[in-house]
């Protein structure tokens, strides 16, 4: 990408986290948007994680599952016959998969993206939705999906550099992209959440 405008001055790179700094898209000067990758449930923190769900700008809350929640441990790692599914808006309900994480405290991690950069994410979210592909433990699960659509957008270059799992994830957005994380708790916004998209209330403490 060329991080220069045509009057010379210098653009901050895509994975740039500094909220401060504007973004040229068409010419025109415009401020960062903030994306969040929340690391849910942090009893298993230490070992693997827990799981990986993503806020983009204007999806809200994404998060790749398998489909059948009462698949094997085998499948699950193996992938047979287990499809994945991209969770957005009320795709949520009625799959054995809630969204009130109110209770459960979490990692969050905000990061400053330009718009078209968020865009392109989106774009690539929306495919996953419409190809979910197969679930598996090990090499298709959610820190692989979740880092699938990130790197689109130019955060993170296509691979977590260790297993795919949400804590390595974590850490890489950390040490390598400047990822500000925080330990709170995410609710639902039932009166500004719509079909498409469920709009995301954070709280740290």
């Amino acid at each position: 990408m060329n991080i220069f405008d045509f009057l010379g001055a210098a653009l901050p790179k895509a994975n740039a986290n500094h909220p401060e700094e504007k973004c040229c898209e068409n010419g025109i000067e415009v401020d960062k948007v903030k994306i969040y990758v929340i690391n849910r449930d942090l009893s298993n923190e230490k070992r693997f994680g827990g799981h990986i769900d993503l806020i983009l700008p204007e999806m809200g809350l994404i998060g790749y599952y398998p489909e059948d929640s009462t698949t094997s441990t085998s499948s699950l790692v193996f992938g047979s016959n287990n499809k994945g599914r991209l969770y957005v808006g009320d795709s949520w309900n009625g799959y054995g998969h809630t969204v009130d994480f109110s209770s459960k405290k979490a990692l969050i991690c905000e990061l400053w993206v330009c718009p078209e950069d968020a865009r392109k994410m989106e774009k690539q979210a929306r495919e996953i939705q419409n190809d979910p592909g197969i679930y598996t433990a090990a090499g298709g699960n959610c820190a692989t999906v979740g880092c699938t659509i990130l790197s689109k957008g130019g955060v993170m270059n296509g691979e977590i550099s260790s297993i795919d799992n949400p804590r390595n994830l974590i850490d890489e957005l950390r040490n390598n992209y400047g990822a500000t994380c925080r330990k709170g708790y995410t609710y639902i916004d039932r009166e500004k959440s719509t079909k498409d998209k469920l709009e995301i209330r954070i709280s740290y403490r």
